[in-house]
């Protein structure tokens, strides 16, 4: 989500920017071996986060460490 954010990322363009940049991965701790999420999973968990009314609490968190 900080990605998108910050990048101004749709979740196709999420997707193919964390395939294709290290600095993505290495910020989210993928390993190279590991399967980098579809454009669905990001999807699926921005949902979860609003869902659960986190997404607000995420930022606001992030802001304050930064």
């Amino acid at each position: 989500m900080f990605l998108q954010a910050w990048y101004g990322l749709s979740d196709p363009q999420a997707e193919e920017q964390i395939n294709d940049r290290i600095s993505f991965r290495l910020f989210l701790d993928i390993k190279s071996e590991e399967v980098i999420p579809d454009e669905t999973t990001i999807c699926k968990f921005r949902n979860k986060l609003i869902e659960k009314v986190l997404m607000k609490k995420l930022f606001e968190d992030m802001k304050r460490k930064i």
